[in-house]
Parts: C-alpha cells; structure tokens; sequence
C-alpha cells in the first residue's frame, strides 16, 4: 500500500533531521544531505535519465553545490566516461526499493 503524502512528508522531514541533525545553516545541511545519499544508496544501481538506461555510480560532491543542487555520476553503456546527472533526472529502475525512496528523498530535500 502507497505512503499517504503526509505520511511521506513526516517520513521524509525525520530522515532529514537524522541526515542534519548537527547541522547550522543551508551549507552544513546541504553537506548532510549529501553524506546521508552517500550512506544510504547502494551503489551501482540502475536508473533513466532522459529516457535512457544508465548506472548510477556515485554522488558528485565536486559538482554538487547548493545552487546547482545534487549532482549524480551516471555511466551509460558504451560510453567510457562517467555523465553527470541532477538528481531530478534520475528515475531509479527498481520500484519500491530503498533506493528509490533516498532518490525521492534528496528530489524532495531539493523542492523543499
């Protein structure tokens, strides 16, 4: 059965508070959030960006910023180098696992 969108968002706002929890000011929370995907996501794992199948290898904290949010590092078959990704783009190809729900997770931390 679907989380309710409250249940999520009470879901979503303790992972946070976990994730930032000795956390002061946007940049101490956004470093957080960046260790806590680096924590909790198993990589490799499959995904869709832009339509197209890729595995997604690790967080970028090079590119990540707090202007340019949550960046990914994507490899796509056939293609030596590593892609980077925004978080938004990346759509986890196993429905229902813990990945997705830290995916979804960092995707709402970015709308917040």
């Amino acid at each position: 059965m679907a989380k309710s969108p409250q249940n999520k968002e009470a879901e979503y706002e303790k992972m946070l508070e976990e994730a930032t929890v000795d956390c002061y000011g946007e940049e101490e929370e956004f470093l957080g959030v960046l260790c806590a995907l680096e924590d909790n996501l198993k990589f490799p794992f499959d995904a869709i960006v832009l339509v197209r199948p890729v595995k997604i290898v690790g967080v970028d904290a090079k590119k990540s910023s707090l202007r340019a949010g949550i960046v990914m590092k994507a490899r796509i078959d056939g293609c030596a180098k590593e892609q980077s990704a925004a978080v938004f783009m990346v759509d986890v190809a196993d429905k229902g696992s813990e990945n997705e729900k830290w995916l979804e997770w960092a995707k709402w931390w970015g709308r917040r």
